[in-house]
């Protein structure tokens, strides 16, 4: 069944290009303008017109008095009133430690970094098919390429990884595979990230500090829950928190930075066919 993403932000031009990039990836579309505390109180007769599967509610808004933190916690509540299941998603440019605190503090199910629009609709179906019980197996798909063989390769073993983890957690098994996949982000992060940062310097590629930031908070997250490991044991609650982790971390870096790397990669062997 198609489902249908309700697209909602301050800006027409925004929400015109949201609506062309999604659609063209078989997503049924509805959008919402929010430009006004009068169109923020009409989400709630939109939702119930609409019934969409996922809201994707940009928070960086321009209105008076009505911010991006109210403008979340106004639509998380209205799940509440939805005669099917509704999940919230937070879209915006804020440094990853605010949109996590704003998701958390809001209620929502998760967000989205602001990237490049085109990557926009795989990110949303990636997401979707995490969230879905009865979806198979999370796809590498060729849109992911960083352009550079041997990093796409540890990249589909990523997705593999996190494929190995996925299906325990639906199941309430997830302490089983929980010490094998940290074990494994552990010389994944020491090793590959290295790999990448000297790909990411020698191409010369724009996303290169971004990407580094990135890979430094993703250690100590990973460090963290290998701690509580020790401390605590596996459970089913750490994989959970796990999984989480790592499905964000696919949408909102494998899908969104670490695919900046290809275009650099790409004008490399360009300017070597000028040269030739």
């Amino acid at each position: 069944m198609t489902k249908k993403i309700l697209l909602i932000d301050d800006s027409p031009t925004q929400l015109l290009a949201f609506r062309r990039a999604v659609q063209e990836s078989g997503l049924e579309v509805v959008t919402a303008l929010v430009s006004s505390v009068a169109e923020v109180l009409n989400l709630a007769r939109i939702v119930s017109d609409e019934q969409p599967d996922v809201g994707l509610v940009d928070v960086d808004l321009g209105i008076e008095s009505f911010d991006g933190s109210r403008l979340a916690s106004s639509f998380v509540r209205l799940k509440k009133t939805t005669p099917k299941p509704m999940a919230v998603v937070l879209h915006s440019g804020l440094e990853p430690e605010r949109l996590d605190e704003l998701t958390r503090k809001s209620g929502a199910d998760t967000y989205l970094e602001k990237g490049k629009m085109s990557i926009l609709p795989m990110r949303l179906q990636t997401l979707l098919a995490l969230w879905q019980e009865e979806a198979g197996e999370v796809e590498w798909l060729e849109e992911m390429s960083t352009g550079v063989d041997k990093l796409d390769e540890k990249q589909k073993e990523f997705v593999e990884v996190l494929n190995r983890l996925i299906f325990p957690v639906r199941d309430g098994r997830g302490q089983e595979p929980l010490a094998s996949v940290l074990d494994w982000l552990d010389r994944h992060t020491l090793h590959y990230f290295a790999d990448e940062e000297a790909f990411m310097t020698s191409y010369d590629c724009p996303a290169a500090r971004v990407n580094a930031l990135d890979h430094r908070r993703f250690e100590a997250q990973v460090s963290l829950l290998q701690e509580r490991l020790r401390r605590e044991g596996a459970s089913q609650e750490l994989a959970e928190e796990l999984l989480d982790q790592l499905s964000l971390w696919l949408i909102n870096h494998v899908q969104r930075v670490d695919v900046r790397l290809r275009a650099a990669v790409e004008n490399v062997a360009e300017e070597d066919t000028l040269d030739g």
